[in-house]
């Protein structure tokens, strides 16, 4: 290979990057101006898989006998709102999280969860609980969908979620952790062995 030869496969080579970065920059003051409409367009389009989710999540609630209108504990929900006002994503990473510490206080209460120094969360825990019949497979899915919901907000950064959509998310949360509340209670309407029906 010449000389020659070697600089036209080079300059072919180089042709399309360089064209690509003459592009950009001839075109960055309109790429720059549209950037934040394409984010816009991205956060709604998590809010609407959110509430889309919510809504489900709504469904599957109603159909396991738990009464997604019924008066949950109003001050765990007001403190719960009140995180909201300031940030939507940070409410609903709490009200999961007092989900699993209401799950964890009943496989204590129930002397399932005798090793201290493991920490059963999420999927494992609600496993868990499945397998020693505290709950069914229809609550097994309401728990993992509220722990799906929080891992991507948590996880994927989208902190873009209405005040409205985490009040629901908020008020579905708070109905799982008085059920379980209710089962490590023993109360008469609730019978052990399915702590969410």
């Amino acid at each position: 290979m010449s000389w020659l030869q070697f600089f036209a496969s080079l300059a072919s080579s180089l042709a399309w990057p360089v064209v690509a970065v003459i592009i950009v920059l001839a075109l960055r003051k309109a790429i720059l101006e549209k950037l934040p409409q394409l984010i816009r367009f991205k956060a709604k389009d998590f809010e609407a898989e959110f509430a889309e989710a919510l809504s489900d999540l709504g469904k599957e609630v109603r159909e396991t006998g738990l009464d997604e209108e019924k008066e949950a504990d109003s001050s765990e929900v007001d403190e719960l709102q009140e995180i909201a006002k300031i940030s939507a994503s940070l409410a609903v990473a709490e009200a999961y999280h007092n989900v699993e510490r209401s799950g964890r206080e009943l496989m204590k209460a129930k002397g399932l969860f005798e090793d201290q120094r493991v920490t059963l969360s999420g999927m494992r825990l609600w496993k868990a609980l499945l397998k020693e019949e505290y709950i069914g497979f229809s609550e097994y899915k309401i728990l993992d969908d509220l722990r799906v919901l929080r891992n991507k907000i948590v996880h994927e950064g989208s902190n873009d979620i209405t005040y409205e959509s985490a009040q629901r998310y908020i008020k579905f949360a708070v109905i799982a952790s008085q059920a379980f509340e209710k089962a490590e209670r023993h109360e008469p309407n609730m019978q052990p062995h399915n702590a969410m029906t």
